[in-house]
């Protein structure tokens, strides 16, 4: 069958009587059947279309011949069925509006030729200037995107905007990282000196001239490598009058001590769910929320809120502007409760090293003594430390002539 007679039906016809009176006839008012077969002398089967079907009816009764409908085959005939289901037929032209209009709307924002932390950065400036999932897309201007990427990202050396459609492609190129001497900071003269006081165990000094050297305990602001470096007589030790300034830096690992204390109160409150969990399902179309959803009531004001976000896509990985966001509810009561010994030992032990060891470069925890004791409504605790860390200071200094 081809696509001509698929779209306007096709009927297989068998025809009995003097079927050669038929022809003559059907002849006459200018209707040819193609590829008609005979079964026999009184038998004539051929397909024909709906509208040919109906003009033989007038030569069929003058030939005295029969006509009988065999088969119905085509798309006039598949969808008789189902011609009269009203619903159906909206449901289809809401569906086609809907992709009508969707695609005025940019579904994906692709961006090529540059690492993943660069395209997060250029992605979110991209939204900041309104080139989104969801936005539309007569209002992108491409040219003016591209030039407020170039401003507002540095590491960018070429970027160019593309739309095609509801698809938006970035490509960009990063440029090659400056070398470190020319940074302007490296450029001036400073010196290394120690950030607090301590006993060096390690030094690798990287620029500048050392002047203190592990095995020596150090006050904090000592200079350890200086900015001035002394020129040596080369095969000698002696200075050969020659002194230049540089921007000292290095690793100066040391040992320090220390004293920090805590306090905790007896009472606090403490949450008790009460085992109820209400959950409400809300969609977004461009971040615009989509409002067929109602909010939950609930008999005490103190929840849990744990929001869950999902951006939907197409099963190619293509992107739909269709956001949907779940909050979950969980209601608790806050009553009354008392820490006791061991648990505000190790809440604060454990809050007391994560504090130390983070606050610190490099650090690590070599010593931790820690004695708790009970005041009027409060723990105290009272905890002394070794650590090793990197205690070098990097000082810029200011050279007058």
């Amino acid at each position: 069958m081809t696509l001509r007679g698929f779209l306007q039906g096709v009927l297989e016809v068998r025809a009995t009587g003097p079927v050669e009176v038929f022809l003559s006839h059907a002849a006459k008012e200018g209707l040819f059947l193609s590829l008609p077969t005979r079964s026999d002398d009184l038998t004539l089967q051929f397909s024909v279309s709906p509208k040919t079907y109906r003009k033989l009816r007038f030569p069929a009764r003058r030939a005295g011949v029969r006509l009988h409908l065999l088969r119905k085959r085509g798309l006039p005939f598949l969808l008789r069925p189902v011609r009269h289901r009203f619903g159906l037929w909206s449901g289809l032209f809401v569906a086609l509006l809907f992709l009508f209009m969707s695609t005025a709307f940019l579904w994906t924002v692709e961006i090529e030729g540059v690492t993943p932390a660069t395209a997060a950065r250029i992605r979110e400036t991209l939204s900041d200037h309104g080139l989104h999932p969801g936005a539309l897309q007569n209002r992108q201007d491409a040219e003016h995107l591209r030039r407020m990427l170039l401003m507002e990202i540095d590491c960018l050396d070429f970027a160019a905007v593309n739309l095609y459609g509801s698809r938006a492609v970035v490509v960009a190129t990063e440029a090659d990282p400056i070398p470190e001497s020319e940074y302007p900071e490296i450029a001036m003269p400073a010196d290394l000196v120690a950030g607090k006081d301590g006993y060096l165990l390690e030094t690798r000094i990287h620029r500048g001239e050392q002047l203190i050297f592990p095995g020596a305990a150090v006050r904090a602001g000592e200079i350890i490598a200086s900015h001035l470096v002394h020129g040596i007589v080369p095969g000698t030790k002696e200075f050969s009058g020659v002194v230049r300034h540089e921007h000292a830096h290095g690793v100066v690992l040391a040992r320090t001590y220390g004293q920090i204390s805590m306090v905790m109160p007896k009472e606090v409150l403490q949450k008790v769910h009460d085992g109820r969990e209400f959950t409400q399902n809300r969609f977004f179309f461009a971040e615009r929320p989509i409002f067929f959803s109602s909010g939950y009531g609930f008999s005490t004001p103190e929840c849990d809120k744990i929001e869950k976000r999902l951006d939907l896509s197409l099963p190619g990985g293509n992107q739909l502007p269709i956001t949907r966001r779940t909050m979950t509810h969980r209601p608790y009561r806050l009553i009354p409760g008392t820490v006791s010994r061991e648990e505000a030992l190790v809440c604060m032990e454990s809050y007391l090293k994560e504090h130390l060891v983070s606050s610190a470069t490099d650090g690590r925890l070599e010593e931790f003594q820690a004695t708790l004791t009970e005041e009027e409504a409060l723990w105290r605790l009272d905890a002394e430390y070794f650590m090793t860390e990197d205690i070098g200071k990097v000082v810029t200094l200011t050279l007058t002539p």
